[in-house]
């Protein structure tokens, strides 16, 4: 089966958002999905298909934070920045006119790691601020 997309709006982090009628509050429109098709919400809800946008209900399923990050990992859609940053990325992530925005999103890393770069808090070896590499 086909990934069914949400049409609604799509958040900064790239997840539709729903209103919920129980709690009257804004939730993540796969959560709500998942809720709706299984009667009950777990603490956190995979994507079995990668898509952040996906409602399918067959796409989806309960999971830990640990098998989520460690799933996204393995399927590539989050790098660890104490891992993979390299003494390149830091540097042209540092002296880049860039928006903090536009450049995770072209590195596939958080705008938080991007402006901590940018503003010499992490890999203070590499940008001249002293210091020790991490986050």
């Amino acid at each position: 089966m086909e990934c069914k997309e949400y049409t609604g709006y799509i958040g900064n982090a790239g997840y539709g958002l729903d209103y919920n009628p129980e709690t009257k509050k804004t939730i993540s429109a796969h959560r709500l999905s998942f809720k709706l098709h299984y009667g009950y919400l777990p603490k956190i809800v995979m994507h079995i298909c990668n898509n952040k946008t996906c409602i399918n209900p067959l796409h989806l399923k309960d999971g830990t934070q640990s098998e989520n990050i460690l799933q996204s990992y393995k399927d590539g859609l989050q790098i660890n920045p104490r891992r993979i940053c390299s003494k390149e990325l830091v540097l042209l992530i540092y002296n880049s006119k860039i928006s903090t925005r536009k450049l995770a999103k072209q590195y596939g890393i958080s705008q938080g790691t991007v402006q901590r770069i940018k503003q010499g808090l992490t890999y203070r070896e590499w940008t001249g601020h002293g210091g020790s590499c991490g986050v």
